[in-house]
């Protein structure tokens, strides 16, 4: 169970600090699109994007309220645990299973497809949208 607390925390994490540069264009960090892709691949790009930000919240929070209703406590790293969400009832927790698993298949499917299509651009098509994503470093 700290392996879906842990990806969805990080998830959540992540979205936030995605939606403050998204929202705040003095602190915007993210790689803009080069001008070399069409409109197609941009608009493309970005519905993968938004995509991944939303299965990256869906999959874990589907996780955590599937053991609830199984009813797993809840253990956040160590450091407490929390009583299930809902009530236990194995038949949603049934459901919410097939939910889930289907939601991370997605996932793993569209996160590595992304993956290629990044590494197809950087070595196939040779733009730098790749390596303008990591931090920056200093001298």
């Amino acid at each position: 169970m700290n392996l879906v607390v842990s990806c969805f925390v990080r998830a959540l994490a992540r979205w936030l600090d995605r939606l403050t540069y998204d929202y705040a264009p003095d602190l915007q960090r993210a790689a803009t699109l080069p001008s070399t892709m069409s409109t197609w691949e941009r608009r493309l790009a970005r519905m993968v994007h938004k995509g991944l930000y939303a299965l990256l919240i869906i999959a874990p929070a589907t996780g955590i309220v599937f053991a609830s209703a199984w009813g797993v406590t809840l253990n956040f790293f160590g450091l407490f645990s929390t009583p299930g969400l809902i009530e236990t009832n194995q038949s949603l927790a049934r459901t919410l299973h097939k939910v889930h698993y289907v939601r991370t298949h997605i996932l793993m499917i569209v996160a590595g497809l992304h993956a290629m299509v990044a590494l197809w651009r950087h070595f196939i098509r040779r733009n730098d949208i790749l390596t303008r994503t990591l931090p920056k470093r200093h001298h």
